[in-house]
Formats: C-alpha cells, sequence, structure tokens
C-alpha cells in the first residue's frame, strides 16, 4: 500500500517537476550556441543558428505555459464537444445577465437643478465642484 501510494505520487507531481528543467534545457540549447557563437565571431553570423534561435525562443514561452498550466485532467477535457458545450452555456449566461451593469440611481436622488445647469452651460461639468480630491488632475 505505502509503496503504491509512492510511486502513484512519484508518477504525479516527480516526473512532471522533471520535465520542466529537461524542456527549458533543450529549448536553451539553439538560443545559447546562436549567442556564443555571435559573442566568438560577430562578422560571420551564421543563419541557421538565427533562424533556430527565432523559432525556438517564442515556443520557450508556450512550453513553459503548457507545462505549468496543463495537466493529464486539462488535456482530457480539451475535447472539441466539451469547448463547442462550454462556449455554448457561456454564451447562454450572458444573454441572461442583465444589458446594463451601471447602477441606476432613483430620480429622487438626481441633483435637478445641477442637470438643469449642465444643459444649460456645459462648462459646469469642467468645474471646480466635482474635484475628487485627487492630485493627478
Amino acid at each position: 500500500d505505502i509503496e503504491e501510494t509512492k510511486r502513484a505520487a512519484t508518477k504525479k507531481y516527480i516526473y512532471p517537476l522533471l520535465m520542466y528543467p529537461l524542456v527549458n534545457f533543450v529549448l536553451a540549447i539553439p538560443v545559447t550556441a546562436n549567442r556564443i557563437q555571435n559573442w566568438i565571431n560577430k562578422e560571420d553570423p551564421v543563419f541557421g543558428l538565427f533562424l533556430c534561435h527565432s523559432i525556438v525562443y517564442p515556443l520557450w514561452g508556450f512550453c513553459n505555459a503548457m507545462m505549468y498550466f496543463m495537466s493529464k485532467e486539462t488535456f482530457l477535457q480539451l475535447r472539441p464537444c466539451n469547448i463547442w458545450e462550454r462556449l455554448i452555456s457561456w454564451r447562454r449566461s450572458l444573454s441572461q445577465q442583465p444589458q446594463s451593469s451601471a447602477p441606476q440611481l432613483p430620480a429622487t436622488e438626481i441633483d435637478h437643478n445641477y442637470a438643469a445647469n449642465v444643459l444649460t452651460n456645459p462648462a459646469t461639468l469642467y468645474s471646480a465642484t466635482m474635484d475628487s480630491g485627487s492630485d493627478m488632475e
């Protein structure tokens, strides 16, 4: 029982942890080789190394994101039918929400004098009476 639990824990936690440095090491080889070659011989760059560098370097971040955020359970859930169902349910939840998320004030809380003043004198909107107290304005 204890040995099986240790093996299961090793499979679940240790092996993925070993993949992080392995993937980073493999992806760092062409980038490092290009930088060393350019450091040694600046006048004669190698196109193939630059090409590998430009392909592998963006993949580095993508591979890190896949390793950190994806698990075996996540990959099993990434079937097209599951994605489509979640998109449809998300769309339905959006259509059921109220259209305006801004709070609506009751008519009694509107300052009618201020509203009338703004209509007759739009410069009132930019007056000092609406100062928020921030020094950043």
